[in-house]
């Protein structure tokens, strides 16, 4: 009885011993603080590794209702040693509400030559995502302007004078996108969706920087 008690217990530690050198999460941080729904969400991962070498493979995302999945894939070698790999995975942009965040980590040992091992999923946090209102109709920002606004028949015209590209993106009252416009460079012309109501524009630059008006088709 008590040889079977520590075989058991020696299964166990072994165990144990296997996943904590394949891969432990360290700790998962999401940002922005208090997003709203343009903001693009971030995961910032720290993992500790019991090999010498450890690369990110792949990583993907799935939101399923109100649960967001994030998985994660590392290369791992044959030497037994330490590394740490701290990676950023853009999880996007969502819709107004909260969302229940998970975190998978899964490895290939022997250099991803052997098949994929589960080693940990991890609870990080519930993702709020709030509604953008705070900016005002008619309201340049940066080096972007929007006019006319309100307007009465869907066209909007936004004017620069940087000559750098830069995106459009518009979303609906309900942060939901509307559509979006990339490579865009100079003064341009938009149309907004045909439905009457408030639409909100975010204008990214090649620096990542984002510009966001609220307008009104009436």
């Amino acid at each position: 009885m008590k040889k079977g008690l520590r075989l058991i217990i020696l299964i166990c530690l072994l165990s144990h011993s296997l996943f904590a050198q394949y891969g432990q999460i360290n700790s998962v941080v999401l940002f922005p603080a208090n997003p709203t729904n343009t903001d693009t969400i971030y995961a910032v991962a720290d993992i500790s590794f019991g090999y010498d070498n450890c690369i990110l493979n792949n990583n993907y995302n799935i939101l399923n209702g109100g649960s967001l999945h994030l998985y994660t894939n590392y290369c791992l070698s044959n030497v037994l040693s330490n590394c740490t790999a701290i990676d950023t995975f853009n999880l996007g942009v969502f819709g107004v509400g909260n969302y229940i965040v998970d975190f998978s980590l899964a490895v290939k040992p022997n250099n991803c030559q052997m098949p994929s091992v589960t080693i940990n999923t991890v609870s990080i946090d519930t993702l709020t995502i709030g509604l953008l209102t705070s900016f005002n109709v008619s309201e340049a920002s940066g080096n972007y302007s929007l006019f006319p606004n309100p307007t009465h028949n869907s066209e909007v015209n936004v004017k620069t004078n940087d000559t750098s590209p830069y995106s459009i993106s518009c979303y609906n009252n309900m942060g939901l996108l509307a559509f979006k416009l990339n490579n865009l460079a100079g003064n341009q012309k938009i149309n907004l969706p045909e439905v009457k109501g408030i639409y909100f524009i975010k204008i990214t630059d090649k620096k990542s920087l984002n510009s966001t008006f609220k307008c009104v088709n009436y």
